[in-house]
């Protein structure tokens, strides 16, 4: 058995070495000519899978170590019997953490509560989800956009995309589809700043292409958006500088980049494997590449209130400035070192720890809050 896989998803030996000979890849190098003799093919969204890629070898199970599949031919894979999977919802709580982090953030520099505000999710799938949940934690007002689940389930829970972006905080967490009822591409652009309530944030760690430039350029600029926070760019990894220079916080496409969001993938393209050979999945791998970190994070004696220290511990566990300020040396570079810069910065990036990973410490006069940091996903003592 013989798997060709990117090398930048953790735990490859662990793993599928247990299932065959792993041939570890830059996605760059993942070529037809390097696919020709792979039985197995383990990719990221960086690389294409299609006929391009895949005519002529003897790939019969291909898998995507993340959510989206925008990446991938599923008619071509299906036309040519190859069985495909992902990891649906593997990074889903990273994502959400993120976007607290984020918010987080900008309260911070404009010395604003979260507490009572709006939150307009759009997208409620298994990222919505999760960012639903903790900002209701968290006291926000929530609103949920969702058409196509909305067709389905029906009920009261979901509003129409125009009254969701009567928020103060605009979050986008579609998938990327071109064409039909749902279509997501610049989803954000001129249309919806005429809807927009002004002075509202917005935020879109889901694909690039669901925003326009331009229409994030005209609203920042006429103060329809008083803050655009951006993990994902149109284009990219050509990130047009002049959108780089009006967001408030900007990363390189890592909301998802977490120990716990990778191991999870590759637990999940792993067992797919697995199933497709007919196999059990070894209870000793999964064993190996479980993440046990009991990491300390003390809440300042002085904090006096819920909100501050929540807001303390996300932004202690994710400092998301340096991220934004390593992007921005971009702007400085040769055009034609940037695109390979942006993608130094991804595959590079240090994964950072989700909430799980921390163990809480509180003053005896904030026993109180114990159970909101549970809600969120840290332990407490």
């Amino acid at each position: 058995m013989r798997i060709i896989a990117d090398k930048a998803i953790p735990f490859l030996q662990e793993t599928f070495g247990t299932l065959g000979e792993v041939t570890a890849l830059h996605s760059r190098e993942i070529t037809p000519d390097t696919a020709r003799d792979a039985d197995m093919l383990i990719v990221r969204t960086r690389t294409r899978v299609n006929e391009h890629l895949l005519e002529g070898s003897r790939v019969r199970f291909v898998a995507s170590a993340a959510v989206g599949t925008d990446h991938i031919d599923l008619e071509y894979l299906r036309t040519r019997g190859i069985t495909f999977s992902s990891a649906p919802g593997s990074n889903a709580n990273a994502v959400a953490e993120y976007v607290l982090t984020a918010i987080f953030t900008v309260a911070e520099q404009r010395g604003i509560s979260l507490r009572g505000r709006t939150l307009g999710v759009i997208g409620v799938g298994n990222v919505g989800r999760r960012v639903v949940r903790k900002a209701k934690s968290l006291g926000m007002n929530v609103l949920q956009n969702d058409p196509p689940r909305q067709r389905v389930e029906g009920g009261t829970e979901f509003v129409s995309f125009k009254d969701a972006l009567q928020s103060d905080i605009v979050t986008f967490h579609v998938p990327l589809t071109l064409d039909g009822e749902d279509t997501t591409l610049h989803l954000i652009d001129d249309s919806l700043l005429q809807l927009i309530k002004p002075g509202a944030i917005v935020l879109n760690t889901s694909r690039g292409e669901v925003a326009c430039n331009s229409a994030l350029i005209k609203g920042t600029d006429s103060g329809l958006l008083s803050a655009v926070i951006l993990d994902v760019w149109e284009g990219e990894p050509d990130v047009d500088l002049s959108v780089l220079s009006k967001v408030t916080l900007g990363t390189p496409h890592i909301a998802a980049y977490t120990q716990q969001g990778k191991v999870n993938a590759t637990q999940m393209v792993y067992e797919s494997a697995c199933r497709f050979l007919g196999q059990e999945p070894r209870s000793d791998v999964l064993e190996r590449i479980k993440i046990s970190t009991d990491t300390a994070l003390q809440i300042p004696d002085s904090t006096t209130d819920l909100e501050s220290a929540i807001s303390f511990a996300f932004r202690q566990i994710y400092p998301i400035g340096q991220d934004d300020s390593q992007l921005r040396k971009i702007a400085s570079m040769d055009p034609d070192k940037r695109k390979h810069y942006f993608d130094d910065l991804r595959n590079n990036y240090t994964l950072r720890l989700e909430a799980s990973a921390y163990r809480v410490q509180l003053a005896d006069s904030q026993t109180a809050w114990a159970s909101a940091f549970a809600e969120l996903g840290f332990s407490v003592e």
